[in-house]
């Protein structure tokens, strides 16, 4: 080290794992810290290579990598290591180091930083193992609701039969009474149907692959509509359309999206008649989809309850349906990477606003990796 006795006491009091390594490969000096977490003397370590102090592994990784790469450039950034402490515990650091030239601008020692990142790496590998817990888990409760949903269809089915054949034999020979009570039997295997079909329905989204490319949300829009064409009729709704963006999308899972938004605006409409608009916003990297209506609105306590699954503000007996239509929105929304919300500030009725980003994102590149044409533009 430099005769220096002030740099020498700053080098050695600083907070942080130091050393310096001679050209010949030996440790000329450490900073306290580095003794206080190794668990050595001083004297245990002047002189001595620095290799001795990590595993195996990272000192093949320092001889055939890191070493070549130093000598090469003059300095190492934030080279992954592991040292072995006196008492033998192994900690992972992150060793940074700078060439130290003499007066004749030949090389005169090494001079490193350690980090020890061993909680950091400790708390990620717990973070990833708990990750993937969690999506086994998921998967696991996907393919339950799946099954589950999908087992239900049988039974009902029978009960239905059963509920028809009665019906038919005896039809104007049960009181008005009875009737009622065959007809609310009916009409509950009905909803069980529909709420079996949302939630497999729900379940999928989850475990289906989404096929990003580029289209123009027309597309799906247009299909929305085409489905949802005598419902249209029924309520003499107008619908106004903006122009749209093409964006990376699902069109199947889009025309799912729009297609309920839709259809809570013609079930949730008042008197005066229904009038819908959809148009969209841009923003730097993103497009807003918005789709409005006049009808009887939502109150700003229920903003972020409507998008919970079986969540309703509203008996079955005043607007039919499960209560799920929303949350596949919000599902399908946040498998493109985007989000969806109601828009608090419009009084008129109700606006959902969505979000798309306007370029693939990882996520959806990882996913489309064998397409090479999924991004070109449509039409």
């Amino acid at each position: 080290m430099r005769d220096d006795d002030a740099f020498l006491k700053l080098y050695r009091k600083t907070p942080a794992m130091m050393h310096s390594v001679s050209r010949d490969g030996k440790l000329i000096e450490v900073s306290d810290l580095w003794l206080q977490v190794m668990g050595y003397t001083r004297e245990e370590v002047i002189g001595r290579d620095p290799l001795d102090f990590h595993d195996e592994t990272s000192r093949e990784i320092a001889i055939n990598k890191n070493f070549p790469a130093f000598w090469k450039e003059g300095h190492l950034e934030k080279a992954p290591l592991t040292f072995v402490k006196k008492s033998g515990e192994h900690i992972d650091v992150e060793l940074t180091a700078e060439l130290v030239l003499d007066e004749n601008n030949q090389p005169w020692c090494s001079l490193s930083v350690l980090t020890d990142v061993s909680k950091r790496n400790c708390a990620m590998q717990n973070l990833s193992k708990t990750n993937i817990e969690l999506e086994e888990s998921n998967d696991e409760l996907e393919r339950f609701a799946y099954l589950a949903s999908h087992d239900l269809q049988e039974p009902l089915r029978k009960i239905e039969a059963a509920c028809a054949i009665i019906h038919e034999k005896l039809d104007g020979q049960i009181d008005e009474h009875d009737a009622k009570f065959l007809n609310m039997a009916m009409l509950s295997v009905g909803r069980m149907r529909t709420l079996i079909e949302d939630l497999l329905r729900f379940s999928r989204l989850g475990s289906s692959s989404v096929n990003y490319k580029m289209t123009s949300m027309a597309a799906p829009l247009k299909a929305a509509l085409m489905s949802l064409e005598q419902s249209i009729k029924e309520t003499q709704a107008h619908i106004e359309i903006e122009p749209l963006p093409i964006l990376p999308i699902d069109e199947g899972f889009v025309r799912q999206l729009m297609q309920n938004l839709i259809s809570n605006a013609l079930k949730y409409c008042n008197e005066e008649g229904v009038r819908i608009v959809i148009d969209a916003l841009e923003e730097p990297n993103a497009w807003i989809i918005r789709v409005a209506d006049n009808g009887i609105g939502v109150a700003l306590e229920h903003a972020e309850q409507i998008f919970d699954a079986f969540q309703r503000l509203h008996s079955k007996f005043e607007y039919p349906g499960t209560g799920i239509g929303l949350a596949i929105c919000k599902r399908i929304v946040e498998r493109h990477g985007g989000k969806i919300w109601l828009d608090t500030d419009y009084q008129s009725g109700c606006r959902f606003c969505v979000k798309f980003p306007k370029h693939p994102t990882k996520q959806q590149q990882r996913g489309a990796s064998g397409d090479n044409n999924l991004y070109k533009h449509a039409g």
